[in-house]
């Protein structure tokens, strides 16, 4: 697993990279100006600048690193964790509802950052940064983000939860320092000693809490709409990022193929080099003469091998059997040995013994090794080639995976853009259906008995009474009111009399069928529309003992005159309603609580 690793440690930078690129993306997916919630903006553009930091690392393990490229990778790495230390003040000031403190707070760091770089140069920066930007915005962005949590509904909230989560422990992998940590970061746990206790890199780690902060940031984005996801954006959404999936294991195995291919390409051309120098090398000896103590050789006259025209070679070693430098070009200041497997006092560029094609890494540049034993005594010609970027390679399988992966997520974003707008559309409509069901309720309502008002009696009437005269079916009205109701009233207070009104608008609702329908005529008066029924007198004498019998609150009980009318062909609304009248007018002549039809 460790070997693994340690192959691969340029596509672990890609996907490490990535995992951010998809953390900004995902910050950016749905970002509105919106007082009452938090925004991602700078946790977007701490991913963005971050992934693009882990690129160039990954392109420095691909390609061999530089002065410049170190620094432009310390400051953008820097930049990164200002956003998230600025996202975190920014989100601190709108929890607590006050101004941000300021950038101030960034003073300090930067001198701990400067001390860092003059305390160990380029490492000693890097460490600095991660050990104070980098940790302090980690481990506060994760308050942050749990803080807001609990200002939220709880799906939101859960979501927030493990992102902070994430990024706690994201925070916490940062003080695993590089292993040539300066002195002052000597006693903090390094990148080496958790690869060789665990077999994972630390970037792996990494990656994975990076990976966990995007997937719910980005269900915390949708969550907080407060729409329900249709089943189609989640199937889409999840074919997407399988999709992703994909396209990561492919371009896996695409740029391993394109590296097997290149170092083969590689190894041949350095075979023909070496075999054509160790040849011109050995005539040379020959020809400058050897001279023989005990079967070893031993150079007899220095050789210039600055003669040979070589110039695309970046060093040349001829080494005795023990790795002891004969002769050396392209070093100025070699050491002693080329390598030193007994890892004693005497100086060596390596530790090991040099194998003909493979790769091997000195100041940070990346080089293919091509070696050939010369004489008897085990002399060999040794050859350090810059890996070249000609042709196809590494680099080349990793930059087409990133571009079949960036197309992929700026589809997703457009997918999701399309949907969530349809979403938002579709939940406008929704809650425009509902105010106009609202505002017809509200027109044929009356406002306060909940019962239907004179409006919508009106036009149900005319409907039923051009039914029922159609189709020969009975149909008839109940028409009642609450008797010496201005008493109540003059009693107990208007208050009373409308809490009255609305305890008889239930009691009767409760008390007919569904197909008839009752509305509020005016005052204390009711009608009852009653379809298909031949004796709508019992169904008035049961609501006027359902009433008398009631225990009504603040003043007990109380009564109601009922007059029913059944409709006749000649009937228009207003005879109609007007039979219904006179009856219940001669039911408050004969001494009221009672039905006259």
């Amino acid at each position: 697993m460790s070997e693994f690793f340690n192959e691969q440690a340029d596509y672990l930078s890609f996907i490490y990279g990535l995992t951010f690129v998809i953390l900004g993306t995902v910050c950016f997916i749905n970002r509105k100006p919106d007082g009452n919630t938090l925004s991602l903006t700078f946790l977007g553009l701490f991913g963005f600048t971050y992934g693009l930091h882990e690129w160039l690392e990954m392109l420095a393990l691909t390609t061999g690193s530089s002065t410049w490229l170190s620094l432009l990778r310390s400051v953008l790495m820097l930049l990164s964790f200002m956003f998230l230390l600025e996202f975190s003040q920014r989100g601190i000031a709108k929890i607590r509802g006050c101004l941000p403190v300021g950038r101030w707070i960034f003073i300090p760091l930067f001198m701990l950052v400067i001390a860092g770089g003059i305390l160990n140069n380029q490492v000693g920066l890097d460490d600095a940064i991660r050990l104070s930007f980098g940790l302090i915005g980690s481990i506060a962005a994760a308050v942050v983000l749990y803080l807001w949590g609990q200002k939220i509904n709880r799906k939101s909230a859960q979501a927030l939860f493990l992102a902070s989560l994430g990024l706690a422990c994201y925070g916490l992998t940062i003080v695993i320092v590089r292993p040539d940590a300066s002195l002052f970061f000597t006693q903090l746990p390094n990148e080496t000693a958790f690869f060789t206790s665990t077999g994972i890199p630390i970037q792996f780690l990494r990656a994975v809490f990076s990976g966990w902060i995007a997937s719910f940031v980005l269900v915390y984005e949708i969550r907080k709409l407060g729409y329900p996801m249709p089943g189609k954006l989640v199937w889409l959404m999840n074919l997407g990022f399988a999709v992703l999936g994909v396209a990561l294991v492919s371009g896996f195995m695409l740029t391993n193929y394109f590296d097997r291919l290149n170092q083969q390409n590689m190894r041949d051309h350095l075979a023909i080099e070496v075999t054509a120098l160790s040849a011109h090398m050995v005539n040379k000896i020959n020809a400058d003469g050897r001279a023989h103590q005990g079967g070893v050789g031993k150079l007899t006259k220095n050789i210039q091998i600055e003669d040979l025209d070589l110039n695309n070679i970046y060093a040349i070693f001829l080494v005795d059997a023990s790795g002891k430098i004969l002769l050396v070009k392209g070093i100025n200041t070699p050491p002693v040995n080329l390598w030193n497997p007994q890892k004693n006092d005497i100086s060596a560029l390596f530790d090991r013994a040099l194998i003909n094609g493979e790769q091997v890494m000195l100041d940070t540049n990346l080089f293919i090794v091509g070696r050939k034993v010369i004489n008897k005594q085990g002399w060999s010609m040794v050859i350090l080639e810059r890996v070249s970027l000609s042709g196809i390679n590494r680099l080349f399988g990793i930059i087409m995976t990133l571009l079949v992966c960036s197309l992929i997520l700026v589809l997703l974003v457009i997918l999701q853009k399309i949907m969530l707008t349809e979403l938002a559309l579709r939940h406008d409509h929704e809650e425009l259906h509902k105010l106009s069901e609202a505002l017809e309720k509200q027109s044929i309502t009356d406002t306060l008995t909940g019962a239907y008002n004179r409006l919508k009696f009106d036009v149900a009437l005319q409907i039923e009474m051009k039914s029922a005269l159609r189709y020969q079916t009975p149909l008839a009205l109940i028409m009642f009111d609450i008797d010496h109701f201005k008493h109540i009233n003059d009693t107990y207070g208007h208050q009373v009399g409308d809490k009255v009104l609305q305890e008889l608008t239930t009691l009767v609702t409760n008390n007919v069928r569904s197909s008839d329908m009752l509305a509020r005529w005016g005052g204390e008066e009711f009608m009852i529309i009653v379809p298909h029924d031949q004796n709508a007198r019992a169904l008035a004498e049961k609501l006027r003992y359902v009433i008398a019998s009631h225990d009504f609150e603040a003043i007990n009980q109380l009564t109601c005159s009922f007059g029913v009318a059944n409709l006749l062909a000649k009937d228009t609304p207003e005879t109609f309603t007007a039979r219904a009248d006179d009856a219940l007018y001669e039911a408050k002549l004969k001494g009221r609580n009672r039905v006259e039809i």
